[in-house]
């Protein structure tokens, strides 16, 4: 029963994760704004926040950053895969070296991909169940200390749009 508070806080802030990404997809289908602040927490304690586009609908999947030039430093663009999935993407007109980030549903990061290959048909597959694919520029995961077992949110819509 030790661990008894330690599982009511982690039910707690999973509850937080599935109403704020409720908040996020429903202000979508309203036609109100795409954008959400998301956090990438890593295990020694930093704490990584991105303004992030949030793609829902399988045209903005597959459109995603592509005839882009830039992405800022503390942008994002999110993929949601409801329900999670198995995933593969690639490059295909897209200008912008990026990393790929896999997560499952329980916002665990499984994976990270860093694609310098801009323009390739080439594709990244992962085959376990995957609920998003967190783009941003290349080079970033590393700079921030971002690995494979880190964390990561939506926290909210963001105010910005």
């Amino acid at each position: 029963m030790r661990n008894a508070p330690f599982r009511w806080i982690l039910t707690w802030i999973k509850a937080c994760r599935i109403l704020c990404l409720a908040v996020v997809m429903a202000s979508g289908a309203m036609g109100l704004s795409r954008a959400a602040e998301i956090e990438m927490m890593t295990r020694s304690g930093a704490i990584h926040r991105f303004s992030a586009e949030i793609m829902r609908t399988p045209e903005e999947t597959a459109r995603g950053l592509m005839f882009r030039t830039e992405l800022d430093q503390d942008a994002a663009m999110v993929f949601v895969f409801e329900p999670p999935q198995p995933v593969q993407f690639w490059m295909r007109n897209t200008l912008i070296p990026l990393d790929m980030i896999f997560i499952d549903a329980a916002g665990v990061i499984q994976k990270i991909v860093t694609r310098l290959d801009t323009q390739s048909d080439q594709v990244t597959q992962v085959k376990q169940a995957i609920a998003w694919v967190v783009e941003i520029n290349a080079g970033e995961a590393e700079r921030r200390f971002i690995e494979a077992g880190d964390r990561f949110q939506i926290v909210a819509p963001s105010s910005g749009q």
